[in-house]
C-alpha cells in the first residue's frame, strides 16, 4: 500500500496514537517495527505516540523522541472548548474558557491542574454536569476528590452525590490494599493474577477470592485500575502513590511511616517508595496521631546524603513548616536541586495561607547562593505576587535588591524573575520598583535593553521625569549610541511623553520633530538616536491622527544622512511592522509619494522622499503584498527600466504580486537583452533578489541569471536556496552546463566556474565522475575556492570505495593518530592551512557518511574527530561530533562490543579537551543510538564506565546519555546514576539526574518492599 502511494506521488504523514498498546507482546511489538521500517524506507514521515513508560521499546534509529509538552495558552483554550462540549454542554465554553484562563494567569495552584492534559480531564470528569470549581484545587485535592468520586462512591452513576457512599460501593479499603500490593512488589504494574494475590497478602485477611477479584474489576471499571497489555495499575502513577498513602494511613500507625523512611533513606534513597512517603507526609501532616511519626521521618529525610531524598522531606515542609526543627540552620545543608523542587512546589499547594508560603521562600533564599535556586525563588514571588502582591513587595524589599544587583552573582534568569515580580507589584510598591530598575539598569554588563522594555511598559504606573533623569545618568545618554539601547529607551522617552501629555497641541509637536530629524554637525548621541525612536515609538501608540501624519512627515523628509539612516533602517521598519494606526498612515502617505513614481523615474525627477520611501522597500522585508500596495499598479515596462533605484525592486515586488514587476520579469527572461549590464547590477542589487519566495520569480531570476552570465549572482540563489525544496535541482543541468562552459574559458572564466561548481556541489548531486571533478581540484589555484569544493566533496562522493577521494585529500593533510599533533599538513608542502582545514572536515565526513562503518576506519575517524589541524589539544565542534556519533551508531548493530569501546574511548579523549556543540538537535539523537547499541547487550561494565564518564562531559552530553541508558537499562544502571549524582558535577547536571532518576523509579519502579506488608498486617492484626 505504501509503495501504491508513493508511485502515485503522495507522500503522506501516517499517525498512529496509542502504540504502546502493541509494545506488551513481542510478536505484536515486531510487527510495529516493521511497519515503523517500511515507512521510512518508503521515505514518509510518520507519528506514533506511546506513554514515556514504553517509549524506549520503540527501537528504530530513524525516530526522534518528542515528550509532549504542558498545555499552552492556545492549547488549554482549545481543550476547555472540548471539554466542556464533553463534559459540560449546557455551560457557555467562552466562559469557562474565559475562568481557566484567569486562573492560570493568577498564578493559583489549579493552574497545574489545568497545563495536563490528563488532570485538566480529570477536573472536568469529576464535575460533571456542572463547570469545574478552580478556586483552591491543586494535584493532592484533585487526586482526593476523585478517591471520593470514584473509589468511596461511584459517582458517575449517582443521582445525588451528596448523598452518603453506600458501604457496598465503597471500595477505598480495597483500592487501597491494591496499592499497597504494588508497592510491595516494588513495580507500578503487575500481570492481573499476581495483582490479585499481592492485595490479598495486603489485605491480610482470608476475604473470599471471588468478591476480591469482583472488587478489583469494579475499580477497573470505574477507571480507577487501567489494563496495560498484561499489566494492571493505577490511571496515574500519581494516583497509585495517593491511593498507597490512602492505605497505609488507614489505621493511623506511626510505624509505617518509619519503615518508609527507613527504606527512602536506604540505598542512595529508593524514589519510588519516596513518592509514596511523600503523598504519605503531606496527607498525614494534620494527624495528630502521626505528629511525631511525620516530625522524625521529615527531619531524617532532609538531613539524608541524597538531594533527592532530601527533597521528600522539604516539600513536606512546604506544606507543613512545623515538621522540621531549625528549619534555617538544615536548609543550608541541604542540597540546591532539593531546594529548588521543593521553591517550585511552594506556590503550587492549596489551602495554604501565603504569609507562610513567603516565609519559606525568604529562608530559602537566604540558604543559598546558588543561582538556580535564587532564580526559583523570585519565578515563586512573581506567581505568589499574582495573588497578593502587598505581602511579596514586602518580602522582595527585605531581599535588598539595590545591593543584590550591585553584586557579580545575578544571572540573566534571575534578572527575567526581578522583572516579573516587578511588573505585578509596581503599583503595590512604586518606589521599590523604580530604585531597582536603576540598579539594574547601572550593573547590567551585556547593556540589553531587557530593562528599558520593561520601564517602557510599566511607565504609566512608576514613571516621572525625576525617574527618566536617573535613566539618563545611568544610560550616559551624551555618549555614543548603542542601537539596542536606542531603540529601548526611546521607548522609556515615548511612554513619558504619553504619561505627561506632552504633545497634546500640534505647534510644539511639528517644531520638535523639526530638531529632532535636523540635530546639527555633532556626532550622533545616544539621546539624538533614541529621540528618533522615541518618535517611532510615540506615533504607534497614539491614536491622535494629526499626530501621527505630521511626525511621519516630518521623518520622511529628514535629510541629515545619519538621521535618514537610522529612520529608514529602524524607525519606519517599525512603524511597518507594528500593525497600528500608524502603519496605515504610513501607507498611504507613502502611496500618494510614490503615486507618480513611474513619471519621476523617466524624467530623472526622484525626490528624496521617494527616495527614502524606495530605499525603505528595498530594506525591508514586507508580509505578503506588502510591497505591490505601496507603488503604484499602473507602472509600466519602461518606469521599472528607467530608474536602478526602482528596478532594484522588481523581483520583491513581483514576488508581492504586483502585475508589471511579473510582466517585467517574463520579460527579461525571454530577451535578457533589454536590459543593460548596469540595470542588471541594480536589478540582482538586493538581497530579495537572491531569495526569491515564488517559484515563478525563482525561475525567472535563474534564468535571467544564467543567460546573462551572472554567475556571482547564481552563486548567491543557489547558495541561498533550500537544497531539500528541489528548485535547484530543476536548472541543475543547464547550471552545470554554464558552470562547465565557464571552467573551458579564460584563467578568470575557470576561476569564476569553480566557484559557482563549489555552490552547486553544495546544494545538488551534480553526478560528476570524479576523474573530472579530480580535474577541477587539480586545476584550482586559489586557496579560497579550493576550499570551497574541497568542503562540498563530501555530497558528491558516492557510497563504497571512497579510496581515490582519501588519497587527493591525503596531498593536504596527515592524520597520525596518538602522534603529539595527530592531524599536520605535510612536510615538504606549502599547503594552505584553510586548504588543510577543510580536507581533514571533507575527510572526516567521507569517512564518515560513505563508508560502512568498520573498526579499521575508527582510528582517523576518532582522531579528526578530537583534533583541529595543527592542534595538540582536543576541541570538538558540534558537527564533528555529530559524524563521529553517527558512525558509531552504524556501528553498533555489525559490532556492538567494539562500537561500545570505541564510544567510551572517544568520550574519555573528549573530556579532557573543549567541546562546543552549541546546538544539541544537530546531534542529539545519533549519539542516543550509538549509546543505545553500545549498551543492546547489557554489558554492565560499559553501562558503569558510560554513567561514570559523564561526570567529566559537557551537561548537554551527559543529559542525553543518561537517559538513552536510563530507557532500556534503568535497572542496571541506577546505581550508577545515583553515584554519579553524589559526585562533583555541576548543579545543573545533578538536579537533571535526581529527577531522571525520580522519574525512572516512580514509573518503573525499584525493589521488591515485603517490609510494608509485615507493617501494614501488623497493623491489621492490632486493629483486629
Amino acid at each position: 500500500m505504501l509503495q501504491k502511494i508513493a508511485r502515485a506521488g503522495s507522500r503522506p504523514v501516517l499517525l498512529l496514537d496509542t502504540a504502546d498498546l502493541m509494545l506488551h507482546d513481542e510478536e505484536a511489538r515486531q510487527r510495529l517495527l516493521r511497519l515503523l521500517d517500511s515507512v521510512h524506507t518508503a521515505g514518509f514521515s510518520g507519528l506514533y505516540s506511546t506513554r514515556p513508560q514504553e517509549a524506549a521499546l520503540l527501537s528504530d534509529d530513524h525516530l526522534r523522541r518528542y515528550d509532549l509538552q504542558p498545555y499552552d495558552d492556545a492549547e488549554l483554550d482549545h481543550a476547555v472548548a472540548a471539554l466542556v462540549t464533553r463534559y459540560c454542554p449546557d455551560v457557555p465554553h467562552a466562559e469557562v474558557t474565559r475562568r481557566v484562563r484567569q486562573a492560570t494567569a493568577r498564578g493559583l495552584p489549579v493552574a497545574e491542574v489545568c497545563r495536563s492534559p490528563l488532570l485538566l480531564r480529570m477536573l472536568f470528569d469529576l464535575s460533571a454536569p456542572a463547570e469545574p470549581e478552580l478556586g483552591d484545587v491543586d494535584v493532592t485535592r484533585l487526586f482526593d476528590a476523585y478517591w471520593q468520586r470514584r473509589v468511596i462512591r461511584d459517582a458517575r452513576t449517582d443521582t445525588e452525590t451528596g448523598l452518603r457512599a453506600r458501604a457496598a460501593g465503597n471500595l477505598s479499603a480495597l483500592a487501597g490494599h491494591a496499592a499497597i500490593g504494588l508497592l510491595a512488589s516494588g513495580l507500578p504494574g503487575l500481570p492481573a493474577a499476581t495483582l490479585r494475590e499481592t492485595t490479598a497478602v495486603a489485605a491480610g485477611s482470608s476475604d473470599d477470592p471471588a468478591s476480591l477479584e469482583e472488587g478489583l474489576a469494579i475499580l477497573t471499571e470505574r477507571g480507577v485500575l487501567v489494563p496495560g497489555g498484561e499489566q494492571v495499575g493505577f490511571l496515574h502513577q500519581t494516583m497509585f502513590e495517593f491511593a498507597a498513602a490512602k492505605g497505609l494511613l488507614a489505621r493511623s500507625d506511626p510505624a509505617v511511616i518509619g519503615t518508609l523512611t527507613a527504606r527512602a533513606t536506604n540505598h542512595g534513597g529508593d524514589l519510588f517508595v519516596g513518592a509514596v512517603l511523600e503523598q504519605v507526609l503531606i496527607l498525614a501532616g494534620t494527624n495528630p496521631l502521626l505528629q511525631d511519626a511525620a516530625h522524625d521521618a521529615v527531619n531524617a529525610l532532609v538531613t539524608s546524603d541524597s538531594e533527592a531524598v532530601q527533597a521528600i522531606g522539604l516539600v513536606a515542609w512546604g506544606h507543613y513548616p512545623t515538621l522540621l526543627d531549625g528549619a534555617t540552620n538544615t536548609l543550608r545543608t541541604a542540597g540546591a536541586s532539593a531546594l529548588e523542587r521543593t521553591t517550585r512546589i511552594l506556590p503550587t499547594i492549596a489551602g495554604k495561607p501565603a504569609g507562610e508560603t513567603i516565609s519559606q521562600l525568604l529562608r530559602i533564599w537566604q540558604s543559598t547562593n546558588a543561582s538556580d535556586v535564587r532564580t526559583a525563588v523570585l519565578d515563586a514571588f512573581g506567581r505568589l505576587a499574582l495573588r497578593t502582591p502587598r505581602d511579596v513587595a514586602a518580602a522582595v524589599d527585605s531581599l535588598e535588591p539595590l545591593h543584590t544587583f550591585a553584586g557579580t552573582t545575578v544571572t540573566p534568569a534571575m534578572r527575567r524573575g526581578f522583572l516579573g515580580i516587578l511588573h505585578t507589584i509596581s503599583a503595590q510598591a512604586r518606589l521599590l520598583v523604580r530604585s531597582t530598575l536603576v540598579a539594574m539598569l547601572m550593573n547590567s554588563d551585556d547593556r540589553e535593553c531587557v530593562e528599558l522594555e520593561y520601564l517602557a511598559r510599566q511607565w504609566s504606573s512608576i514613571g516621572d521625569d525625576h525617574l527618566l533623569a536617573e535613566i539618563v545618568r545611568a544610560l550616559d545618554t551624551e555618549g555614543p549610541p548603542n542601537h539596542t539601547v536606542a531603540a529601548g529607551f526611546g521607548k522609556v522617552i515615548a511612554a513619558e511623553w504619553h504619561r505627561a501629555g506632552t504633545w497634546h497641541r500640534a505647534e510644539p509637536w511639528a517644531d520638535f520633530l523639526a530638531i529632532a530629524v535636523n540635530p546639527g554637525p555633532a556626532a550622533l548621541t545616544l539621546r539624538d538616536e533614541a529621540t528618533l525612536h522615541a518618535i517611532g515609538a510615540f506615533v504607534v501608540t497614539t491614536d491622535d491622527d494629526r499626530c501621527v501624519r505630521v511626525a511621519i512627515e516630518a521623518l520622511l523628509d529628514a535629510s541629515d544622512p545619519r538621521v535618514r539612516d537610522v529612520v529608514c533602517q529602524s524607525v519606519l521598519r517599525g512603524i511597518l511592522a507594528s500593525g497600528s494606526q500608524a502603519t496605515a498612515v504610513l501607507e498611504t502617505v507613502a502611496r500618494s509619494s510614490l503615486a507618480t513614481i513611474g513619471y519621476a523615474a523617466q524624467k530623472g525627477r526622484i525626490d528624496e522622499r521617494q527616495q527614502l520611501l524606495l530605499d525603505l522597500l528595498a530594506q525591508t522585508r514586507l508580509p505578503g503584498t506588502g510591497i505591490a500596495r505601496f507603488l503604484p499598479p499602473h507602472l509600466e515596462t519602461q518606469d521599472w527600466k528607467a530608474d536602478h533605484r526602482l528596478l532594484r525592486l522588481a523581483s520583491a515586488a513581483a514576488d508581492h504580486g504586483h502585475p508589471t514587476a511579473q510582466r517585467l520579469l517574463a520579460e527579461v527572461s525571454r530577451t535578457p537583452q533589454t536590459l543593460s549590464t548596469p540595470q542588471l547590477d541594480a536589478l540582482f542589487s538586493t538581497r530579495t533578489a537572491h531569495m526569491p519566495q515564488s517559484d515563478e520569480v525563482f525561475d525567472a531570476m535563474v534564468s535571467i541569471g544564467t543567460r546573462t552570465g551572472r554567475t556571482a549572482d547564481l552563486e548567491k540563489i543557489v547558495k541561498s536556496a533550500d537544497r531539500r525544496d528541489g528548485r535547484v535541482d530543476r536548472y541543475g543541468p543547464s547550471l552545470l552546463a554554464h558552470a562547465r562552459e565557464l571552467m573551458a574559458g579564460t584563467d578568470e572564466s575557470r576561476h569564476r566556474g569553480s566557484r559557482f561548481l563549489a555552490g552547486l556541489m553544495a546544494k545538488i548531486d551534480t553526478e560528476m565522475a570524479w576523474p573530472e571533478l579530480r580535474a577541477v581540484l587539480d586545476d584550482v589555484d586559489d586557496p579560497k575556492t579550493l576550499v570551497q569544493l574541497i568542503q562540498a566533496l563530501w555530497q558528491q562522493t558516492p557510497a563504497g570505495d571512497v579510496s581515490a577521494q582519501l588519497d587527493y585529500l591525503g596531498r593536504f593533510i596527515e592524520v597520525r593518530p596518538g602522534a603529539d599533533r595527530p592531524v599536520v599538513r605535510p612536510l615538504g608542502l606549502l599547503t594552505d592551512i584553510s586548504v588543510a582545514v577543510a580536507s581533514a572536515w571533507a575527510m572526516l565526513y567521507i569517512l564518515g557518511t560513505r563508508t560502512e562503518a568498520a573498526t579499521g576506519h575508527w582510528p582517523v575517524v576518532r582522531t579528526l574527530g578530537l583534533y583541529e589541524v595543527e592542534g595538540e589539544e582536543v576541541f570538538v565542534e558540534g558537527r564533528r561530533f555529530l559524524i563521529v556519533c553517527d558512525y558509531l551508531a552504524r556501528l553498533g548493530p555489525v559490532d556492538p562490543h567494539r562500537a561500545g569501546a570505541n564510544l567510551l574511548d572517544y568520550l574519555a579523549a573528549l573530556s579532557t579537551g573543549e567541546f562546543h556543540g552549541d546546538v544539541p538537535v544537530w546531534w542529539r539523537r545519533e549519539l542516543r543510538v550509538a549509546v543505545q547499541h553500545a549498551c543492546a547487550l547489557g554489558d554492565h561494565k560499559i553501562i558503569e564506565s558510560l554513567v561514570a564518564v559523564c561526570g567529566t562531559l559537557d551537561d548537554r552530553i551527559a543529559e542525553v546519555i543518561t537517559t538513552a541508558i536510563a530507557e532500556r537499562h534503568y535497572a542496571d544502571a541506577r546505581e550508577h546514576l545515583q553515584t554519579l549524582g553524589r559526585a562533583d558535577i555541576t548543579a545543573t547536571l545533578r538536579s537533571f539526574l535526581l529527577e531522571l532518576i525520580r522519574s525512572h523509579d516512580r514509573s518503573f519502579g525499584t525493589r521488591a518492599f515485603p517490609e510494608v506488608f509485615a507493617a501494614v498486617t501488623n497493623q491489621y492484626r492490632r486493629a483486629t
